[in-house]
């Protein structure tokens, strides 16, 4: 519990690689810890929070793969735990829209949706209506 304490005020700090030695090193020397439903959802915090702060691509996916495995391997042995469930489904859709292929594609859409729209300086000609067409 203290070292949980610990962890959520270095979380709190922005000591995130700080935070995830200390887990790691609790986990080296406690099997018992490892499987531990706090390591595995803090640790999952840890890897998302640095991954959202992270401006290269590949590291930013890297470290929410980091995240989605420890919510998983939490969810494999807590399946009944909703605060795993809920980071392991946003991390997981997050890293799904972090695929380049994918959000390529996305960019596309939006600027064939987009562009048609934009509005130019020109005068654009106003059409007259007729005189049974007037309200």
């Amino acid at each position: 519990d203290a070292l949980i304490g610990d962890i959520e005020t270095l979380y709190a700090l922005g000591k995130y690689d700080e935070a995830l030695a200390a887990l790691g090193r609790e986990a080296d020397r406690s099997p018992e810890f490892a499987h531990d439903p706090r390591r595995l959802l803090w640790s999952g915090n840890l890897w998302f929070r640095k991954a959202i702060t992270q401006e290269k691509d590949t590291e930013r996916r890297e470290q929410l793969n980091a995240a989605v495995d420890f919510y998983r391997k939490g969810l494999e042995q807590f399946p009944e735990s909703w605060d795993l469930k809920f980071n392991y489904e946003l991390a997981s859709l997050i890293l799904a829209q972090e695929n380049p292929l994918r959000r390529e594609k996305r960019e596309e859409d939006q600027k064939k949706r987009i562009l048609p729209r934009i509005r130019t300086d020109q005068q654009r000609q106003r059409r007259v209506l007729p005189p049974e067409e007037r309200g």
